[in-house]
């Protein structure tokens, strides 16, 4: 007898076999085309068909039939193309790389915050309070990937952001420069200086990026 952990694997294989039937299509799959590509009943490909739908990887669309009922055909939806795996940080370790075998450890580090001082422009603006740009920054951190939270603070002691994990730790640990980006992000989204007292990549728990007063 198949385990539950051999059938949800099973699901899972025959879920990306869709998928990649569809996006190799071009133009969409029916149901026929998939289970004639694939190997499996209709009836299989349909109730896959059916949870990625709902999970918002694929989309239908009714096409035209000489005589009875319209077909069905299945094409990805944007979700659905960026669930293929993609070389993302490969590719921006390159580019770091790059960057610091022409300019330089030190400029690499200075054109990184500028990078970050542009990105922070954009989150928030100066007339809103602190805790609403505190909170604007955790929320746009969250969407990023980041695991962020505002830490509370002891009395006397100023807010902080956490996180419990880093979208470039891979990144950060061959090019520690690139802390430099978050850091000037913060102080200019934030209006304060940031004192990065706890980083991952330095062996701490957490990225722990305390506010302390004016820039």
């Amino acid at each position: 007898m198949q385990s539950e952990s051999g059938v949800a694997a099973k699901a899972g294989d025959t879920r990306s076999q869709i998928l990649g039937a569809i996006a190799s299509s071009g133009a969409g799959c029916t149901v026929e085309a998939l289970a004639d590509t694939i190997g499996i009943s209709r009836s299989g490909v349909r109730q896959q068909l059916t949870l990625l739908e709902r999970d918002g990887l694929v989309a239908r669309k009714a096409l035209r039939s000489s005589g009875g009922r319209p077909e069905l055909q299945f094409s990805l939806t944007e979700a659905g193309r960026e669930s293929f795996p993609r070389q993302y940080s490969w590719f921006s370790d390159l580019l770091i790389q790059t960057l610091a075998q022409q300019v330089g450890p030190e400029k690499l580090g200075a054109q990184l915050a500028e990078m970050g001082v542009a990105v922070g422009k954009t989150l928030t603006t100066p007339a809103a309070s602190l805790e609403d740009r505190l909170a604007t920054v955790v929320a746009r951190m969250k969407d990023l990937g980041y695991d962020a939270r505002a830490a509370e603070a002891a009395p006397g002691e100023p807010r902080a952001i956490e996180a419990s994990n880093c979208v470039f730790h891979k990144l950060a640990e061959r090019h520690p420069q690139v802390c430099r980006f978050d850091i000037a992000m913060l102080e200019e989204s934030l209006g304060t200086g940031i004192d990065h007292e706890a980083c991952m990549v330095r062996g701490d728990a957490v990225c722990r990026f305390r506010l302390c007063g004016k820039r």
